[in-house]
């Protein structure tokens, strides 16, 4: 098993969580983030590795990035892999996913479990920066959930592709589990939870799930306050502190928790 973060000069910084209590973390500097290299240097393992996480925990990703995809494809006996959405679909304070991005062939051939962390302020849909902006006025489920997670659905087209290249038997004819992440950082201003989105994709994508016998799950980041039938649970991590200890205005104004439930209607996406 190889577990690393990624590499790359960095910063070490304080980070304030909710209760005012620091943690540390980092910020990556120095050169531009080349997943194409980082995947050169892994290559004398790929004969031999099984398992391996390379993901950026608590760290800030560099905005600047050179549009490189890391290339994993003869990793032949890697059967569980975690990676950072940065290195398959690219970097930045924002959304990676766009509706070109296929990473398929990028992948291991005989993957079993895949991992992939939106970590740091990488989102599948928004960023947290854009989700906290949003819950401020009042517009989350208008311009970001509706809008991006069901009109657009772009940030899926990526996996229903990768179903039915497992459906074809062209990847991990052995897969049973993908897991899509947003994770947590250390934030001060942390007035969101994370929640597990009960069926991902809507009707066609578990279609395409249950077709390739994949255990499929999707994690976003949500404001706290906002409340939808289409979560299975919404996880709390009382080390971050309880809802409402931060208010969303960082100008201290008083805190804003304006967004409204989230409407039932599924993706209508032609996958």
């Amino acid at each position: 098993m190889l577990s690393l973060g990624l590499p790359g000069a960095a910063v070490e910084v304080n980070r304030k969580m909710c209760n005012d209590v620091s943690s540390g973390g980092y910020d990556l500097k120095g050169p531009v983030l080349s997943p194409r290299s980082i995947g050169r240097v892994l290559a004398p393992a790929a004969a031999s590795l099984e398992q391996m996480d390379i993901v950026a925990d608590n760290v800030y990703l560099p905005a600047q990035h050179d549009g490189s995809r890391i290339d994993l494809s003869a990793f032949d006996r890697l059967r569980h892999l975690e990676v950072s959405a940065c290195l398959l679909f690219g970097a930045g304070r924002g959304p990676v996913v766009s509706s070109g991005d296929d990473i398929w062939p990028c992948l291991p051939p005989a993957l079993v479990k895949l991992t992939i962390a939106f970590d740091g302020d990488l989102g599948l849909f928004w960023s947290l920066a854009e989700m906290r902006e949003h819950t401020r006025t009042g517009t989350f489920e208008s311009q970001l959930w509706d809008r991006r997670l069901r009109k657009d659905g772009d940030g899926l087209r990526w996996l229903a592709e990768l179903l039915r290249r497992v459906i074809n038997g062209e990847l991990g004819k052995q897969m049973r589990s993908i897991a899509v992440e947003e994770r947590e950082v250390v934030d001060r201003d942390r007035n969101w939870a994370l929640a597990t989105w009960r069926e991902p994709g809507g009707d066609r994508m578990q279609d395409l799930a249950r077709a390739a016998a994949v255990d499929l799950e999707v994690l976003l980041r949500v404001p706290r306050s906002f409340r939808s039938e289409e979560f299975d649970n919404i996880e709390e991590a009382e080390f971050y502190g309880k809802p409402g200890t931060v208010s969303y205005n960082e100008e201290g104004q008083g805190p804003s928790n304006t967004a409204s439930p989230a409407s039932e209607a599924g993706m209508d996406d032609d996958w």
